[in-house]
């Protein structure tokens, strides 16, 4: 099964609303909130969304973020809405994708089944989720099945807004136990449904109950406080940090996307390569002794780190060429 995500999230709408839409301005912002993956709208229906990408991508990338795509279909064309998503994940190399599917999919489960039958074809190594409603109960006639069936994660929508989040969490997490999958909840980070003290609370009980982390809705509708409450919240996760060797005998360091498997760190050779000065089309996981050897850099490693319980990180340090 493809890994999940860990620790702290955001979603992005319009990325032109992010910090002006700026590549390095939104890589900085993530890493000084301590945001692990960025999850970024690449298409709505059967259309791309958010125009070219890849300078987001590779700033987020070069922060140490996976960046996760998600498109909001509609149905009508299941399967090629289906292709259209496929196609921008694909083109942009991303580390997985959310499916948003809401009232439009209720009571037609054809579509479901077409739309998910065509996505995982297209898809078939990557991680999979679905972003829907927080209470299935409350919608019986959405075909839960028909797409939790192909996803390997559940994601749903935890917008509280007059209601208790500690409570809405809870009662979201009983119902969607039923799937089976790994759950990360989207929080409120948005004026209408949720305040700062709420986030706060949200983040305490998910991390209490022993969740890989939590998404937030969204990145330009969340308020300063907002961002503060996030950015303040520490969520370890265990990071691989590559120091190469510059010319004057000092190192530069690199944070590196990396999985974490409890013993050793798997990486996207393409990742790697591009920060130890070599050239790799790998996107597959590969544990980063192997990523190492094949781009032929001798490393040494600092493990002692990952026991740090604030911070827990591993140094890899590359001579220079």
């Amino acid at each position: 099964m493809p890994a999940h995500v860990r620790g702290k999230g955001m979603w992005i709408w319009q990325i032109r609303r992010c910090e002006g839409g700026a590549p390095q301005a939104i890589a900085d912002r993530a890493r000084a909130a301590g945001l692990t993956h960025a999850v970024v709208k690449i298409a709505d229906g059967r259309s791309p969304f958010n125009g070219d990408l890849q300078s987001h991508v590779a700033a987020l990338r070069a922060a140490g973020l996976k960046v996760w795509g998600w498109q909001y279909t509609y149905g009508a064309h299941p399967e090629e809405e289906a292709e259209a998503a496929a196609s921008r994940v694909t083109s942009l190399g991303l580390d997985g994708f959310a499916v948003d599917a809401e009232v439009e999919y209720k009571g037609n489960p054809q579509a479901a089944r077409a739309y998910m039958r065509r996505l995982r074809a297209l898809l078939p190594g990557h991680a999979l989720a679905l972003s829907s409603y927080y209470l299935p109960d409350y919608h019986p006639t959405f075909p839960w099945s028909d797409f939790m069936e192909r996803c390997d994660f559940c994601w749903p929508q935890v917008y509280w807004y007059s209601r208790d989040p500690v409570e809405s969490l809870e009662r979201s997490m009983a119902q969607n136990a039923r799937f089976g999958k790994g759950i990360l909840p989207t929080g409120a980070a948005y004026p209408e449904a949720a305040n700062a003290a709420q986030i706060r609370r949200f983040l305490e009980a998910a991390r209490s109950m022993g969740l890989d982390g939590v998404n937030f809705w969204s990145w330009e509708h969340a308020r300063w406080e907002m961002w503060e409450v996030i950015a303040g919240f520490a969520w370890p996760v265990p990071r691989l940090i590559v120091a190469v060797e510059n010319a004057s005998g000092d190192f530069d360091y690199h944070p590196v996307p990396g999985e974490f498997t409890g013993s050793q760190f798997l990486v996207r050779s393409a990742d790697l390569a591009a920060v130890v000065g070599r050239t790799s089309a790998e996107t597959g996981w590969t544990p980063v002794r192997e990523a190492l050897a094949a781009l032929g850099v001798e490393a040494q490693f600092v493990t002692h780190h990952l026991n740090d319980p604030e911070n827990p990180r591993v140094y890899v340090f590359v001579a220079g060429s």
